[in-house]
């Protein structure tokens, strides 16, 4: 499962830092949101659903100023191999 985007509310730590990341795999579309060592995982069936609840969660949460990270990261699996 490949991270397709990410979003920070720009808040460096602590309590309020808030992150919004929308996977998919095998045809299901997943938002995490981790939030001070919590993360809550929501699965939906196609990508417009998924980015609703982003947008959704994004104007639930006051503190900070949401930005788009890159959306180009690697799979877990994949973090210390060499790219040949």
């Amino acid at each position: 499962m490949g991270a397709r985007k990410h979003w920070w509310n720009g808040v460096p730590g602590g309590m309020a830092r808030h992150d919004l990341i929308m996977r998919k795999d095998a045809g299901r579309w997943t938002v995490e949101h981790r939030n001070h060592g919590r993360e809550i995982y929501l699965d939906f069936d196609d990508e417009d659903r998924a980015l609703e609840e982003v947008r959704r969660r994004m104007a639930l949460i006051e503190v900070g100023r949401w930005r788009e990270l890159s959306t180009d990261l690697p799979l877990s699996r994949d973090i210390g191999r060499r790219a040949d």
